[in-house]
């Protein structure tokens, strides 16, 4: 081969590589970019430590919340054995394992009975009382948890801080809807609704024994008087168990995710959210920061929200929230990126 010839053949092969990079390029899909999974979460930078099975985080509780709030579920697991601590979640995630090896539906419905403290069936779907995924990595079977003096007690539509720590303020306290107290019982909600709507931040979606359950939550977390508010996205495989729907481990995804909250008066959007598990969980979360840090009091609302979600279980079939987006809505089939 002369050297003409063989200029040749080499740009031939340069631009046949060229080509097929910038195909694969083209093919990704339209999230790719945005498709997270927090690998690199260091649960070791959080300051806490474990009294009579009581979770006492020190400094740096905003950056605890953000780490704890977008870790993997194995990530967490091995955090909780790590600082000899067993969560709320992980034990919910110990009963629907146990679940699974129940022989009868007699057995199994005394199992719901026991267990009622922390589980609850509604709808045919079998779920934990306390659903919010960071509430349910911190607090243990009484609900509480510290953060320097102030104590925390979560339920399942809010949290209330006792700033001084007092639990034997604790009676009773489920009640109150409000602050109360001198400056010292604080009240912070826990919002899975469009403000002024019935349209709630809940979908689901089933084959005939497999399914998928998105929700999408907004809460206000306070550190040493500074608030910050959230919005937490959260996915989770459900089976058919004598009769009705229950977590099990599978992977799991949701994309398009776009939302507007109000703080204050003033309007937050994010759009293009998206993360996937590569591994079998109970449960895909991630977690993001709405608006500025404010140290007066918050008043926040969700005002628009969309998402949709899938697992290896259902196919191509998607659970779909959408409210207050018009027709833009994601579809609730096909593939990825079909979110208007």
């Amino acid at each position: 081969m002369n050297r003409l010839n063989s200029l040749f053949l080499a740009l031939i092969i340069s631009i046949g590589l060229t080509t097929i990079y910038s195909c694969q390029k083209e093919g990704l899909s339209p999230e790719a970019n945005d498709i997270t999974e927090n690998v690199n979460v260091d649960l070791s930078k959080i300051k806490v430590t474990v009294k009579d099975g009581i979770l006492h985080f020190d400094e740096g509780y905003f950056e605890a919340v953000d780490l704890i709030s977008n870790a993997t579920e194995e990530q967490l697991d091995a955090w909780e054995q790590k600082i000899g601590f067993q969560s709320q979640q992980s034990i919910v995630n110990n009963l629907y394992e146990e679940i699974d090896a129940l022989p009868s539906e007699a057995e199994y419905k005394q199992f719901l009975r026991t267990h009622s403290d922390v589980l609850q069936l509604k709808d045919s779907h079998l779920s934990a009382k306390i659903d919010h995924p960071f509430y349910a990595r911190v607090t243990n079977l009484e609900n509480i948890y510290y953060v320097g003096e102030s104590l925390y007690k979560v339920f399942p539509e809010k949290v209330i801080e006792i700033r001084n720590g007092d639990k034997s303020l604790l009676a009773g306290i489920e009640s109150i809807e409000k602050n109360v107290g001198d400056n010292n019982v604080f009240v912070y909600p826990i919002t899975k609704k469009i403000d002024g709507r019935s349209c709630n931040t809940f979908a689901s979606v089933q084959t005939s024994n497999r399914g998928v359950v998105v929700v999408m939550f907004l809460s206000t977390v306070n550190y040493k008087g500074s608030n910050r508010v959230k919005v937490t996205t959260k996915v989770s495989g459900v089976k058919r168990v004598w009769g009705n729907w229950s977590a099990y481990r599978t992977k799991l995804r949701f994309e398009c995710g776009a939302y507007r909250i109000r703080i204050n008066g003033t309007d937050y959007s994010y759009s293009n959210w998206a993360s996937v598990s590569y591994a079998d969980v109970y449960s895909n979360v991630a977690t993001r920061w709405v608006g500025p840090n404010s140290y007066a009091s918050i008043t926040s609302s969700m005002e628009a929200a969309k998402t949709r979600a899938s697992s290896r279980g259902v196919g191509d079939r998607w659970a779909v929230i959408c409210c207050n987006f018009g027709s833009n809505c994601p579809s609730t089939t096909g593939g990825l990126g079909l979110c208007n």
